[in-house]
């Protein structure tokens, strides 16, 4: 049994986490996500919150009257979501969530701090 509370949770920052779907390439991804513990007497995590990195484009005005586009950094927050929503922010995070479950360096992060929460 580890020592971790039913309400432990850890931040995971990943970078060029790789979304595709049915062979099509949709881009990497930077962000944050809030792995939580599924249960005291587990050692298997869920994603609770998502946080992706990504800018906002900002409209500015030259004095001489023409206008551009600034990009901002930014972040997309991503809520667990329900079962049936079918959004494209909860699919978003359905397919971020697979890919980080996948990723080692998620599973080596987790099972890091379940040893440590033994100690």
């Amino acid at each position: 049994m580890s020592g971790l509370s039913d309400q432990h949770s850890i931040d995971f920052t990943f970078e060029d986490l790789e979304i595709e779907v049915d062979g099509v390439f949709f881009g990497y991804f930077n962000g944050v996500a809030e792995l939580a513990v599924n249960a005291p007497d587990e050692e298997e995590f869920y994603v609770k919150q998502i946080n992706v990195a990504g800018a906002v484009k900002v409209k500015r005005w030259r004095s001489y009257g023409y206008s551009y586009y600034d990009r901002n950094e930014a972040a997309l927050t991503l809520d667990r979501p329900q079962a049936s929503d079918t959004s494209f922010k909860a699919e978003l995070f359905r397919k971020l969530e697979a890919a980080i479950n996948s990723d080692p360096d998620a599973q080596e992060t987790w099972a890091a701090e379940v040893e440590g929460a033994r100690e």
